[in-house]
């Protein structure tokens, strides 16, 4: 499992424009964890209640 130290230079990356597969390369991993990590922050962001729609927050 990842940190979120170890995660943050990922979601900076990407966040500036950087291809997954660019990323990959550059951190030394495969690209499927690097799309994996994007996927699950993004899901994670955008949690919703079912019952009013607004956003969870940590």
């Amino acid at each position: 499992m990842m940190t979120r130290t170890q995660k943050t230079p990922i979601l900076e990356m990407r966040a500036e424009g950087i291809p997954y597969k660019a990323i990959a390369k550059e951190l030394g991993m495969s690209l499927g964890s690097v799309k994996m990590i994007v996927s699950r922050h993004n899901r994670a962001d955008n949690r919703r209640c079912e019952q009013c729609g607004k956003r969870y927050t940590a």
